[in-house]
C-alpha cells in the first residue's frame, strides 16, 4: 500500500512536469527555489484538482546534483586524550606547581613575585582553563558523534551509502503526505479494502 501511496506521488507530480526533451539549468543550491522557478519559467508550487473537491498541493524540486541517503557522520578531530587533555593536565600541573611556591614563599616570608613567575602562573592558569574548556567540548562532540552514529545504524539499509544523483530536469513533488481522499480520487479502486 505504501509503494502505491509514494507511486501515487511520482505519478500525479510527472503529470505536472512535463515539459519534453527541453534541458534546464541546474539549481546551484544557494538561490532560492521560487528564483530558480522563475528562471526556468515554471511555477514554485501548484495545485492541482482531483475532483470531487480534493485537491493536491506539490512544490518545484529543481533539477541538479543532491546527495542522497543518509550519510556515515564524520568522527571528530578533537578528540578527549589527545592534545586537549595534555594542555589540561600540564596547565593544571604547571598551575599547581606555582601555587605550591607561593605557598611556601608566604610561609617564609620572602615573597619573591618575579615577573617571570607571574607570566608562568598565567600560562599555567591560561593552559588549564582552555583544556578544560576543550576538553569540555570535546566530550561533546564525541557524545553527539555516538547519538548520530546509533541513529545512522537504525536508518533504512536502502539510504546506505548516501549518493550523488543527478535529477536531469525539475519536476513537482506532493508538499504533503496522500490522504485517504486524495488515493480515492485517483485511484478509485483502492476504496473497496483494508
Amino acid at each position: 500500500m505504501r509503494t502505491g501511496i509514494i507511486a501515487l506521488i511520482f505519478v500525479a507530480a510527472g503529470a505536472c512536469a512535463s515539459d519534453g526533451a527541453r534541458a534546464f539549468v541546474f539549481w546551484d543550491g544557494k538561490e532560492s527555489v521560487a528564483d530558480y522557478a522563475k528562471k526556468v519559467n515554471l511555477a514554485p508550487t501548484k495545485t492541482v484538482d482531483l475532483g470531487s473537491a480534493v485537491s493536491m498541493e506539490f512544490v518545484l524540486i529543481p533539477a541538479g546534483t543532491f546527495l542522497m541517503g543518509t550519510p556515515e557522520p564524520e568522527k571528530p578531530a578533537v578528540t578527549v586524550q589527545g592534545s586537549v587533555s595534555i594542555m589540561a593536565v600540564g596547565g593544571a600541573l604547571v598551575f599547581l606547581l606555582l601555587a605550591v611556591l607561593a605557598e611556601k614563599w608566604r610561609r617564609t616570608g620572602r615573597a619573591n613575585y618575579s615577573l617571570l613567575s607571574w607570566m608562568a602562573f598565567c600560562l599555567g592558569l591560561g593552559l588549564m582553563v582552555s583544556g578544560a574548556v576543550r576538553w569540555h567540548k570535546a566530550e561533546g562532540l564525541w557524545k553527539d558523534y555516538v547519538r548520530k552514529m546509533e541513529a545512522y545504524e537504525r536508518a533504512d539499509p536502502n539510504e546506505k551509502p548516501a549518493r550523488m544523483v543527478t535529477i536531469e530536469k525539475p519536476f513537482y513533488m506532493g508538499k504533503y503526505e496522500v490522504t485517504i481522499e486524495q488515493q480515492l480520487a485517483i485511484h478509485p479502486q483502492f476504496g473497496g479494502g483494508t
